[in-house]
């Protein structure tokens, strides 16, 4: 059969159990994008595998991924949109424990102004119901202002397997509460980083780590005082 898809939206094709088909349909602009593209994926590790081309997995299915393969292919849709984007990274500002101390997030570029959007958990961030980009959502997160606008989308997570354990339910409660998600962007979102275009380097705010723990950053990262960090990417 033959279907005109002309409309903007996710379409699906199955016929239980040969084959399973999706398609997205691009819209316009970012704001109606946003509005069909947490249907594709869900959170998850089940997927990542270095040999999968994950853009074109979303053709014959819905993948469980972990952050930063959901931006990369959030990136890709921005681009065929012709939206300016980049991706970001927040790192937890003390000790790190080696699993839950960052977080990669995408910055779009809409009407003169970066906007930060979560594909893990398919949210941007506001504040006084003003969407906000990844420094003003960091410093919202530490004054307790920050607000999480949760877009359309896949709600549930994938199987997520370290070291031979499923530590789903430790992803599943994020999805399930609003507040335990708040809870763990405070820990993870404590740092912006953000890389340059012209050096090819990550920056991060320098002000944002604990003293003690800044040679741990500085082995990584550059950094920057907070006024030239928002000089350099805002």
């Amino acid at each position: 059969q033959t279907y005109n898809c002309r409309e903007p939206g996710i379409y699906r094709f199955y016929r239980l159990p040969d084959y399973f088909h999706q398609r997205l349909i691009l819209p316009g602009t970012i704001n109606e994008a946003l509005e069909f593209i947490g249907y594709l994926w869900a959170y998850g590790k089940l997927d990542n595998q270095d040999e999968l081309d994950y853009y074109s997995l979303l053709k014959t299915s819905i993948p469980f991924l972990d952050c930063y393969q959901l931006t990369l292919i959030a990136q890709k849709i921005f681009q065929k949109l012709d939206i300016q984007c980049r991706l970001v990274m927040a790192k937890h500002g003390g000790k790190w424990n080696g699993y839950d101390d960052s977080h990669c997030l995408i910055e779009f570029h809409d009407k003169g102004k970066w906007f930060v959007y979560d594909p893990s958990f398919n949210c941007c961030f506001t504040q006084n119901k003003k969407r906000v980009n990844l420094y003003e959502a960091i410093l919202g997160l530490q004054n307790e202002a920050i607000e999480i606008e949760k877009l359309p989308g896949n709600q549930s997570c994938g199987p997520w397997r370290h070291k031979g354990h499923d530590l789903s339910f430790w992803i599943s409660e994020r999805v399930a509460s609003e507040i335990a998600l708040i809870d763990w962007y405070k820990r993870v979102m404590q740092v912006p980083l953000i890389i340059s275009n012209n050096q090819g380097k990550y920056y991060f705010v320098k002000e944002s780590v604990q003293a003690r723990y800044l040679e741990q950053f500085t082995h990584l990262f550059d950094g920057l005082n907070s006024s030239q960090f928002k000089n350099e990417f805002y």
